[in-house]
């Protein structure tokens, strides 16, 4: 003898699928929360937290539609998780930090939240991992403290700009470029042509400008004086040991010394727990915020190459 079943009711029918639709929302809002807490130990930990940031990959704001579901937001996101974990009164912050250099006015925007920590009496201590060199170094030189492992590489304080000169090539294949613009500047650095030493002399007072506010924020942090500072400042690198050695660092440490340095400075005894920044989605396929090649703004090409 066959069963029967109750056919659905309409209302059913919207009450699950209305069901379905605050649990899908669930997920999505934790997969993409900005907040990750988690106990520095097993067992109890203390009400005390401590902020952790992770500054991955190139130093640059994306553009806006510049990024997409598996492509975050630059230093913007960074600049929102220190932020938001200063309104929290997290009792510290440790900054994570593992780049190769970025664009000045994104590295900037990320020393002055950090510098609103500290100014807010919230003690902030930088870990450096495989490398934090340039923009990555600029952002690591205004914490409290440094902390890095003896082969990290950092350093590479200074500026760089650069171009490709390619007329006489398009000469040989016989392309003439036909120009029009509003000034005569307009096109400096345009790789159809070669720089006038009117443009050049322009470009090196910005390089020199961007270059003094480099040294002017490292010397501050540092303590370092200007003129010691820019023997150190010609754009070497150096190891995690030799950056001890010479000033720009403080202790040899990992993340956990890093983390131990935070407590201390805050006065925490025991255990803490840690409030991450970035997403679960982040943290769950590995996804670094890294910004593609290209698009770093829509000056002309010539003017993305301005890099620390």
């Amino acid at each position: 003898m066959a069963t029967e079943t109750s056919p659905i009711k309409p209302g059913e029918r919207i009450l699950s699928y209305a069901f379905l639709f605050l649990l899908s929302a669930s997920v999505i809002a934790a997969l993409f929360s900005s907040r990750h807490e988690y106990d520095e130990a097993s067992g109890f930990a203390g009400k005390d937290k401590i902020g952790l940031v992770k500054i991955y990959g190139m130093i640059s704001v994306v553009p806006p539609g510049g990024g997409t579901l598996f492509s975050l937001r630059g230093s913007d996101r960074w600049v929102e998780q220190i932020s938001s974990l200063r309104k929290e009164k997290v009792k510290a912050l440790v900054i994570r930090i593992n780049s190769p250099g970025g664009t000045i006015g994104a590295c900037q925007e990320i020393v002055e939240e950090i510098m609103k920590c500290r100014a807010a009496g919230i003690p902030v201590i930088a870990s450096l991992g495989d490398v934090a060199a340039s923009g990555g170094y600029y952002v690591a030189s205004v914490c409290d403290a440094i902390y890095l492992n003896p082969g990290t590489i950092t350093g590479s304080i200074g500026v760089i700009m650069g171009s490709s000169n390619w007329e006489e090539l398009l000469e040989k294949i016989g392309i003439k470029p036909d120009v029009v613009k509003s000034g005569k500047y307009k096109d400096m650095g345009a790789y159809y042509r070669e720089m006038t030493p009117e443009e050049r002399e322009l470009l090196q007072e910005m390089i020199d400008d961007a270059y003094g506010q480099f040294l002017k924020t490292v010397s501050v942090g540092r303590n370092i004086p200007v003129e010691k500072l820019k023997g150190l400042a010609q754009g070497q690198v150096f190891t995690g040991a030799q950056a001890i050695k010479h000033g720009l660092a403080d202790k040899s440490g990992n993340l956990n010394a890093a983390i131990d340095a935070a407590k201390e400075r805050a006065g925490i005894k025991g255990s803490v727990k840690i409030i991450e920044g970035g997403t679960t989605m982040e943290r769950f396929f590995g996804i670094v915020p890294e910004v593609p090649q290209g698009s770093l703004s829509t000056l002309p090409e010539f003017f993305r190459k301005l890099m620390l």
